[in-house]
């Protein structure tokens, strides 16, 4: 999901929202990185 910011005149600011969370296995065992077992609950998706 790409989201880009754009200043308005008026001065307000655009917020995107994050609405799903995909977890890539394959690459956070590549990195070394261990994934909490809640976290991987709470995912929408979980690549493996």
């Amino acid at each position: 999901m790409n989201s880009t910011f754009t200043p308005r005149p008026s001065g307000r600011k655009i917020v995107a929202m994050i609405t799903s969370l995909v977890i890539n296995l394959k690459p956070a065992k590549a990195l070394g990185l261990t994934i909490p077992s809640s976290v991987l609950l709470r995912a929408d998706q979980v690549i493996e």
